[in-house]
């Protein structure tokens, strides 16, 4: 890593904390990420199953970077720390905690801290980042196969079955990380732990029915990697 960072923790036990303190090579951690102002670009957070408004108070203060830990061996958390170095916004979480969560809100938070958008771009990256991340969680993670028709019936199916495997650890516990990168453009992807799937900027793939389109469309740059689990999008500033 290029720089260790400072690192934050919440609802983590203190053996854990210790033990993660050496993997990282720092002495300390604050653990009461409550007494902090701000952030500063290099902080690290460590959570174990985050609430929403703890993290909507915390990307509010200029946190950029956070790890669900939960579900992650000390190893898995020090390599999902040295992914986040490489970006300047990363958030690494189960599928149960995207699906519950606000991620989408919490990235823009970060990037119009860091990034001046105007309206409409900022319109545009939060529309896309909203396709892709419940691309990642109903499509990818959860394996859930588009609806069925537009029917009432289908769309409580659709519900119930997703209920059912979010309640499933095997499905529940698959991770969405999200990383952006700043600089003439914002770039950003979303990574899932799913089967994959084939998609054809033609249109011809198995991926009818995830929003691809719409991302692609109001994009600027826009790929589909590692076998369809990893969604890459960039805009122009």
């Amino acid at each position: 890593m290029r720089k260790a960072p400072a690192i934050f923790a919440s609802g983590i036990g203190a053996d854990r904390m210790g033990r993660l303190a050496a993997l990282f090579d720092v002495g300390t951690a604050v653990c009461d990420v409550a007494m902090t102002g701000t952030f500063s670009e290099h902080a690290l957070l460590l959570t174990a199953s985050p609430e929403n408004g703890v993290l909507d108070d915390l990307f509010r203060r200029g946190m950029g970077r956070c790890i669900e830990v939960d579900g992650y061996s000390d190893p898995e958390v020090r390599e999902a720390a040295c992914r986040a170095d490489r970006s300047d916004l990363f958030l690494s979480l189960t599928t149960a905690t995207t699906y519950r969560g606000s991620v989408s809100r919490w990235v823009m938070q970060g990037i119009g801290l860091r990034q001046v958008l105007t309206p409409e771009r900022r319109d545009d990256i939060e529309l896309a980042l909203q396709e892709a991340i419940s691309n990642a969680v109903l499509h990818g993670n959860l394996q859930m196969d588009s609806l069925d028709g537009v029917s009432v019936a289908a769309l409580e199916r659709f519900h119930a079955e997703t209920a059912l495997r979010l309640e499933l650890p095997a499905f529940a516990d698959r991770r969405v990380e999200v990383a952006v990168t700043l600089g003439r453009a914002v770039t950003i992807e979303v990574v899932d732990q799913g089967v994959g799937y084939i998609w054809s900027p033609r249109g011809g793939g198995v991926a009818s029915g995830r929003g691809i389109a719409l991302i692609a469309t109001i994009s600027d740059d826009f790929e589909v990697l590692q076998n369809g689990r990893c969604m890459r999008m960039s805009f122009a500033l």
